[in-house]
């Protein structure tokens, strides 16, 4: 009896992969599993540099296939308010591109939130309340949401899809079924550049840090101060780039007032430190031994100087040409 059910599977199955050969072969209509639409953000994953930068997400829809009738999209978007700020949002062009004549235009809305935004976009049918194909299908973006990073570094944090709705031209409760995927944020580091100008000349001063830095203050023929800031216990490290014309001789590290090691290398223009130090809000103070200031004062001396000694030397060669004649 065992043998029998193995063949009589063995036989089912191979008769269903005839079959499926069959159909292709002669253009039988085969149906196909219902693909579930997933609304998502791109980019998935995105790494800022710098407060102020200005982080751009599309959300977007894909696998909508049209015989599920979709004509509206409302989503909220959820983030984070310490260290977001809600910018614009714009719509996108997928569902713009289903409308027009015979159907209606779209109507777009959006509310920002402290901590989320909510949008929902809509194809107008017609006058007569009649949606014409084709409808919504494929995928595509359905808005893009613009922020600016105002809090970090060394922060993370997601942006979460929540409360979406895809409803249908028959407007039923609780709408389409779909998915959706978040996106996460991560600021571990943060780049700045800062330009010091003196006497004409502009100094660049470069900073890589897991901190927050704040109130930079170069004081030209003293030093550099600045404060920094961080998740309470944990370890801050900040690498302080700058032109040996702005400050060179033997450097110092100050922490809260107190001597602190650092690193130091160094090329023929450019000075490189290297310190770290516990979280809290510190401040930090850099020295050196010659300064902008001092260059410049020599490069003043030396310059009456170096007229002087062209002018000898132009009454030099005037004296031995009149001796020569």
């Amino acid at each position: 009896m065992l043998i029998n059910i193995q063949n009589k599977r063995k036989n089912l199955a191979l008769l269903l992969t005839l079959f499926m050969i069959a159909a292709a072969y002669i253009g039988i209509p085969v149906a196909k599993a219902q693909t579930t639409p997933t609304l998502f953000i791109d980019p998935p994953t995105y790494t800022a540099t710098r407060r102020g930068e200005i982080v751009s997400l599309d959300v977007n829809i894909r696998d909508l296939e049209e015989n599920l009738s979709v004509i509206a999209v409302e989503f909220k978007l959820g983030f984070d308010p310490n260290i977001f700020e809600f910018v614009s949002i714009v719509e996108g062009p997928f569902m713009a591109s289903f409308a027009g004549s015979p159907n209606g235009e779209t109507y777009f809305i959006y509310v920002p939130k402290t901590q989320y935004i909510q949008a929902g976009i809509v194809v107008l049918p017609d006058e007569n309340a009649t949606w014409h194909a084709p409808l919504p299908n494929g995928e595509g973006t359905i808005a893009t949401v613009s922020f600016e990073v105002i809090g970090g570094p060394a922060v993370t944090a997601d942006f979460t899809l929540y409360d979406t709705i895809m409803c249908d031209t028959t407007g039923a409760t609780p709408g389409v079924a779909h998915n959706t995927e978040d996106a996460t944020f991560s600021f571990p580091v943060e780049y700045l550049t800062q330009h010091v100008i003196w006497d004409g000349f502009d100094f660049v001063v470069t900073t890589e840090s897991n901190s927050t830095i704040s109130d930079i203050d170069f004081t030209i023929g003293d030093s550099i101060a600045f404060s920094v800031t961080g998740e309470t216990g944990s370890t801050g490290y900040t690498y302080i780039e700058m032109p040996r014309e702005f400050m060179d001789g033997t450097f110092s590290v100050l922490i809260n007032g107190n001597p602190t090691v650092f690193a130091i290398r160094q090329n023929a223009t450019h000075t490189r430190l290297y310190f770290v130090y516990t979280h809290s809000t510190k401040s930090i103070m850099i020295f050196g031994t010659q300064v902008a200031p001092e260059f410049h004062s020599i490069a003043l001396a030396l310059t009456p100087l170096i007229a002087s000694l062209a002018m000898a030397v132009m009454k030099t060669r005037a004296g031995k040409h009149r001796r020569k004649q």
